[in-house]
């Protein structure tokens, strides 16, 4: 029960909607983390579709955070979240933006 807790209490962010980030994310979400926030500027592209389960040949062009997070907020609706569709280097390498990470109780990158 205490780890169950935790766990619908956790923040998790996801840097790079990959296929292995984004099947990570979904071991997460099938037990019922808290909220997950995606980062990713990328957009779906045709070599995406052989290899992440959670994109669609419809998803072509758009934002793969976006369409990530959808399919996989799916899963579980007790799971909360979020998109950012910037580049990770405006967060990992700016001091400014330092502070964003201390919200999530995970950061998968």
């Amino acid at each position: 029960p205490e780890g169950q807790k935790m766990l619908s209490e956790a923040s998790i962010l996801l840097i790079n909607a990959t296929a292995a980030g984004t099947e990570t994310l979904k071991n997460l979400i099938l037990p019922g983390v808290g909220f997950i926030t995606i980062l990713d500027d990328k957009l779906v592209e045709e070599r995406d579709l052989g290899n992440n389960f959670f994109v669609t040949k419809a998803s072509i062009g758009k934002s793969r955070a976006e369409i990530a997070k959808n399919l996989l907020l799916e899963l579980n609706d007790d799971v909360k979240g979020d998109f950012l569709h910037e580049p990770r280097r405006k967060y990992i390498t700016s001091e400014e933006h330092f502070e964003f990470f201390r919200q999530f109780s995970l950061v998968i990158a």
